[in-house]
């Protein structure tokens, strides 16, 4: 199931299981993946056929992963390894892992970057930037998977008179 991982202080969205070619593929953690690819990748303009998330693990969900490596090696510089997968965050792994188990705090760095952009460029409102609540009221099914409840009051301005 898709959660929601903080260490340092930063929150970062994460997998329970391997999403990608002999993958588990959870229904949730696809959606989860699928959701964080898409807006990256709206965010660059990267020519890909960028269709909902629908938590099914298919053929473009794996060009898209491969997308991913080609973006984070451009952005980053980093040396990837990750190939048709990507491995949840994992405490201890984190710091010191390599190749799959960066794939998702690479997925993670891309996201924030990509609604700093936003931001900057007026299309988000700065108070509406927060990573995990940008994610679930455009993905809204992500807050149920993340288990977050929220509540707007959905009160009248003003009272209502009974008699």
């Amino acid at each position: 199931m898709a959660s929601i991982f903080t260490t340092g202080g930063e929150e970062y969205l994460n997998i329970d299981a391997t999403v990608g070619k002999d993958g588990r593929n959870d229904f949730n953690d696809v959606y989860l993946v699928q959701a964080m690819l898409r807006e990256v990748f709206l965010g660059e303009y990267i020519n890909l056929q960028l269709l909902p998330p629908t938590g099914i693990f298919f053929k473009n969900t794996d060009d898209w992963l491969e997308n991913l490596r080609d973006l984070v090696k451009r952005k980053f510089g980093a040396k990837t390894y990750f190939k048709h997968h990507i491995d949840p965050i994992v405490v201890g792994i984190y710091a010191f892992g390599s190749g799959n188990k960066w794939a998702m705090v690479h997925l993670n760095n891309l996201l924030y970057t990509a609604i700093d952009r936003a931001v900057g460029q007026k299309q988000i409102e700065p108070e509406n930037a927060n990573f995990v609540s940008f994610m679930c009221r455009k993905y809204p099914e992500l807050s149920i998977m993340l288990g977050i409840v929220t509540y707007e009051s959905h009160a009248s301005e003003s009272p209502i008179n009974f008699q």
